[in-house]
Formats: C-alpha cells, sequence, structure tokens
C-alpha cells in the first residue's frame, strides 16, 4: 500500500526515501515514445494510459491538463530514449 501526503515539502533529493522517489518518477514514464501528435491514439477510451509505475493518467487533449490539475506547457523535446512533454507540476500516484 502507497501513502502520499499532499503538499509535502523537501529541501532536496536526499530528504525523499528512495521508495517514494522512485514511484513518483515512475508515475511519470510511459513506455512509449510518444509525440504531442501521438497521444489522441496512445489513450484509451477512458482518455487514460498506463505509467511505468502501473497506474493511470488522464488526459484532457482539449485543455492540455493531466488529471485534471497539471498543465501541459511543453511539448516533443527529444531524448537519447524517448520524447519529454513539460508539465507545471509534480503528478502524486493515488494514495
Amino acid at each position: 500500500v502507497r501513502h502520499y501526503a499532499r503538499g509535502m515539502a523537501f529541501n532536496g533529493l536526499g530528504d525523499i526515501d528512495i521508495d517514494l522517489l522512485i514511484d513518483v518518477l515512475s508515475y511519470h514514464v510511459v513506455s512509449a515514445a510518444a509525440f504531442d501528435k501521438d497521444l489522441a491514439g496512445a489513450v484509451d477510451m477512458n482518455n487514460q494510459i498506463v505509467t511505468v509505475l502501473g497506474d493511470d493518467l488522464t488526459f484532457d487533449l482539449m485543455n492540455l491538463t493531466i488529471n485534471t490539475s497539471a498543465n501541459i506547457t511543453g511539448v516533443n523535446t527529444v531524448a537519447s530514449n524517448g520524447v519529454i512533454h513539460v508539465i507545471d507540476e509534480v503528478l502524486l500516484p493515488a494514495q
């Protein structure tokens, strides 16, 4: 069972429990290199896509948000192992 406190504050990465850090980072990654034009085809009929953690992210492609609050502020930054889309907040998995 995972437990996350909304509004957690940390002075640095050293303050974060390693299991929590792995969960949060894994919740930000999907196992597909999807450019913005590919997202509409990548989400399921509920506008969701499964993360590496195994939990769903819900996309609102009309309003460019994830999980109703994170705004998509940048798209299609190509990295050596995938594509990065920038959001304006840290997403926390379901508790």
